[in-house]
């Protein structure tokens, strides 16, 4: 069959062209394309198909043999390496022949074409492993040509099972779409990601930004060398099990590179999965596995939270579960039995060991995690009712495992929808959930009994480490408890939990893929899940030196019955944050807890203090008591893990732009201030500490959120006197910068500006203004930091004179400050309003079908009710679509005005005049 096609006619195939840049514009006519230097291709997941006919599915897999025709001048690459050359006398023309591929599936074909140098480099096992580059970028491979071989060499003894291929080719792309492609012996990488800067390359010291850029290179190279074993050497069978292939690679990544980087990459796990537990309980929540409809549903499932992320945690959760050694066996001997094959998950459960290691019930690892990968979501426990204490006369302990969701805990929208929002309603609705003040006798309160309802029966367990007696009653209406006594011979404590039929709906070959997710939900529809819970006891002693306790929650409520002295103690759930899922407790718990963290934090495990940070925004932020949750923060003043800090100064920055627009704005700053300085002498600790200043580059948005909190509480580290008086100086004098870190500058300037507003200052805003040119500008965006109402309509007027929403947005979320400059956002919004009307509706997508992005993103950019009624005025009906949005923030904002703002303000006030006493006092 002959086959001719011509590549680089656009952009939308499997092939990426690179043409150079082109010098003058004005040179070569419009059609006219220069000539191409260099390609490569990415056929993943469905192009292969746009290059030559094939069967474009993973689960088809074809040996291929290669001849390619090309001038001598040109590096020629594909999969094997080349056998043979035959040299053609005409026009310096060589035709190679490669070597016979392996069985592959048609998207790991690659091919790359350019004019490329190379180093060479061998593995241990005496595999040729080459960098490919253009010449002038040879020297900026050395760092990835040096850790290659050491990488591949760790996952061939990780692996045990043999690398087939005769080499392996690394190609530094130009004009490539994303990070890495995998394909089998010839991987392609983006240029930006996979040299060294040079300005890096040539420092001599081990700075923060070499190390940085050095462990964002270790990872991608990582992840792409793992794949020559999960996706290559075995391929899944069909895109729904792409988490085999993605899940293994990114937790490879993260645990290979911990021997390297132990506080990169374990903090960096962490941050993800925070990331992906933020994600996996709001509206974009998606299951792991499912079924692909369409091509784009396959090219739109490559997301790095729901899949990479996500694949990751689910395997290091299954590593846990069957511990360290004998994960290691079952991976070896699934490449081992499956190589060369395309395979489903059955094949990993084979194996995989049968049974998980949690508590003394023997759970099937398969169908532990099944309903991990089919639920959309993720789950969480709740230690008691929601909005109860746990029973501590009767000495009773109820756990409530269900789906996450965020929106169940964001108070303002209980009791009615937000699509039909009543003013009268709303104020109902928020003081029926009102509680008890407990701030009065802080951090303790009242104990509210709590009356088991339902029929259950008992298990009674010995704690064979303290010989006493541990109750678990599970409450099930469907299925009845056996009574068990057992005497474990186990050190730790575990708790045995028997129940009659108790056995998952396992998954049958010739099950049909609806049938399997159907068999993970209740007759009730809700998912199921099984999750592998543990906590602890603190002692009298404020310590939790209990034993960590471990059993399984399945979907049922379970009551543990002990002592009164044991259950009315701090109870801390999922120790050191082992799995993931949520935990809500009951308030009573949550004062426990962050007495525990102000009077001895280090009692606590490290990642457990990690988890409290995250759940108490989840749960308490947005609740009947958001003081308990500033409370719970201000400890971090005695915390000294930088790792946990980043953690609270993403907690600290997101609370106080929540109430930047409220009467308590300057109350918080001066609360926060304490924190901030500590933060600030922590960040200053670091700068001799490459590994942990590096921490702060893991989120590119930290270090801009910290100069912005640091600014807004006025330290002088925002403004020292040399630094800012020669960067605002060198602004004054020439409208640029002076050397040294960008945003701090600018957020130093615009605090100046606005605290300030120096004569010198404005004019020389005024002069940029005039200087306008219909784009955003650093000097416009400074303008908007003013307060001088002359300067703020002329900088309004030029903002909407650009046309554009993204710029709107950028100025009103500023990112060089967090003080709210209510002028500028009354001016922007009158101006907005002038818009002729047929603008406006287009602007906010009040009469289309579905709203955009950068309408709901405008709207939610507003930051109190005063400047909400602005935005309301600006057109008269907001239309299906956008009212649920202008609801939520009505209910948001009389939330904060009448709920929030006088609890935390009464909060706030109590604190500062106990620093004010304790000052006194010390005098």
């Amino acid at each position: 069959m002959q086959f001719v096609t011509k590549i680089c006619k656009d952009n939308n195939g499997g092939v990426q062209c690179y043409r150079g840049i082109r010098q003058d514009v004005n040179s070569l006519p419009k059609n006219h394309h220069l000539p191409i230097i260099s390609f490569t291709t990415k056929f993943q997941p469905l192009l292969a198909r746009t290059f030559f006919p094939c069967w474009d599915e993973p689960s088809w897999k074809a040996i291929y043999n290669i001849t390619i025709l090309h001038s001598t001048s040109i590096t020629v690459l594909t999969n094997a390496a080349p056998l043979h050359f035959i040299q053609k006398q005409r026009h310096s023309f060589v035709r190679t022949t490669f070597r016979e591929t392996p069985p592959i599936p048609a998207f790991l074909l690659a091919f790359a074409f350019g004019p490329y140098s190379n180093l060479e480099r061998t593995t241990g096992s005496d595999v040729p492993l080459t960098i490919w580059t253009f010449p002038e970028d040879l020297v900026y491979a050395k760092f990835a040509a040096n850790f290659s071989p050491y990488m591949f060499n760790q996952l061939a003894k990780e692996f045990v099972v043999p690398y087939p291929l005769s080499k392996i080719d690394f190609v530094a792309a130009h004009s490539f779409p994303v990070s890495g492609m995998e394909n089998w012996g010839l991987i392609v990488f983006q240029k930006e990601l996979f040299l060294l800067d040079s300005l890096l390359e040539s420092s001599a010291n081990m700075t923060v930004d070499l190390l940085a850029e050095q462990y964002d290179i270790e990872k991608i190279i990582t992840h792409e060398l793992v794949h020559q074993w999960f996706g290559n050497l075995v391929t899944i069978n069909d895109w729904s099990e792409l988490w085999l292939s993605e899940g293994f690679a990114s937790y490879y990544v993260n645990d290979l590179l911990k021997k390297q980087r132990p506080i990169l990459a374990t903090n960096e796990y962490f941050l993800r999965l925070s990331q992906l537990l933020s994600r996996q309980t709001s509206s974009e929540k998606m299951a792991l596995v499912k079924r692909f409809r369409t091509e784009e549903e396959v090219e739109n499932s490559f997301n790095p939270y729901h899949l990479y992320t996500k694949g990751a945690v689910i395997v290091k959760m299954m590593c846990d579960l069957v511990g360290k050694d004998n994960f290691r066996e079952g991976v070896r001997r699934f490449l081992k039995t499956n190589a060369y094959k395309s395979i489903g998950r059955s094949a990993l459960w084979k194996a995989m060991p049968a049974y998980t290691d949690h508590g003394l019930q023997n759970k099937k690892l398969e169908n532990v995690i099944e309903p991990w990968l089919l639920n959309d979501g993720m789950p969480e426990v709740l230690v008691s009712e929601p909005d109860l204490s746990r029973n501590y006369d009767y000495g009773s302990i109820r756990l409530i495992p269900r789906p996450s969701d965020q929106n169940r805990y964001v108070i303002y929208l209980r009791g009615a929808s937000t699509r039909h929002y009543n003013v009268k309603n709303s104020k109902e609705s928020i003081k029926k959930v009102r509680m008890k003040e407990w701030m009065d006798k802080f951090p303790t309160g009242s104990r509210i009994k709590n009356h088991n309802t339902g029929r259950s029966k008992k298990i009674k367990v010995r704690n064979a480490n303290e010989k006493s007696y541990f109750y678990v009653e599970s409450v099930n209406k469907q299925r009845s408890i056996e009574n068990i006594w057992t005497n474990s011979k186990k050190q730790a404590a575990k708790i045995k939990q028997i129940v009659d039929g108790d056995q998952f709906i396992g998954r049958k070959k010739e099950r049909h893929y609806r049938k399997i997710k159907e068999n993970w939900r209740s007759a009730r529809g809700k998912q199921f899940w099984s999750i592998p819970f543990s906590y602890q006891l603190s002692s009298k002693t404020n310590v939790f030196a209990d034993t960590i306790r471990e059993f399984w929650l399945h979907n049922k409520t379970v009551v543990l019955t002990d002592k009164k002295d044991q259950t009315s103690a701090a109870l801390l759930a999922n120790v050191n944050w082992k799995y993931p899922y949520r935990v809500n407790y009951d308030i009573e718990n949550w004062k426990m807890l962050a007495k525990l963290l102000h009077e001895n934090h280090l009692s606590i495990p490290l990642y457990s203090r990690i988890q409290l940070i995250l759940d108490s925004e989840f749960y308490l932020k947005q609740s009947s008591v958001p003081e308990l949750y500033l409370y719970i923060l201000s400890y971090l003043t005695k915390e000294n893990d930088v790792g946990l800090l980043l953690f609270g100064l993403d907690a600290l920055y997101r609370f106080f732009d929540m109430f930047r627009g409220s009467s308590i704005n300057s109350l918080l700053l001066l609360f926060l201030r304490e924190v901030t300085q500590w933060l600030d002498k922590v960040m200053d600790d670091t700068k001799t500490k490459p590994e942990l200043a590096a921490l702060w580059l893991l989120d590119a948005n930290r270090l801009i959120q910290f100069y912005k909190l640091r600014c807004a509480v006025n330290l002088s580290t925002c403004d020292p006197e040399d630094k800012v008086a020669l960067a605002v100086e060198q602004w004054l004098k020439s409208g640029g910068l002076a050397k040294g870190d960008h945003y701090s500058q600018m957020t130093a300037i615009c605090h100046h500006l606005f605290t300030q507003g120096t004569k010198d200052g404005h004019d020389l805003v005024e002069n940029g203004l005039k200087q306008f040119s219909g784009r955003w500008t650093t000097t416009l965006q400074l303008a908007t930091c003013v307060r001088n109402e002359h300067i703020l309509k002329k900088v309004a007027s030029q903002i909407i004179a650009t046309r554009n929403a993204a710029v709107y947005t950028a100025m009103l979320q500023n990112e060089f400050t967090l003080l709210y400059n209510k002028k500028f956002r009354a001016l922007f919004w009158r101006e907005i309003a002038d818009m002729p009307l047929t603008e406006r509706k287009l602007l906010f997508s009040t009469e289309t079908d579905q709203t955009t992005q950068v309408a709901q993103t405008l709207v939610h950019s507003v930051r109190s009710l005063s400047e909400l009624e602005w935005l309301v005025n600006i057109v008269p009906d907001w239309g299906p679509y956008m009212k649920p949005h202008i609801d939520y923030l009505h209910r948001k904002f009389q939330w904060i005005d009448e709920i929030a703002t006088p609890r935390i303000e009464h909060f706030l006030l109590r604190v500062i005049k106990a620093v004010k006493n304790k000052s006194v006092t010390a005098r």
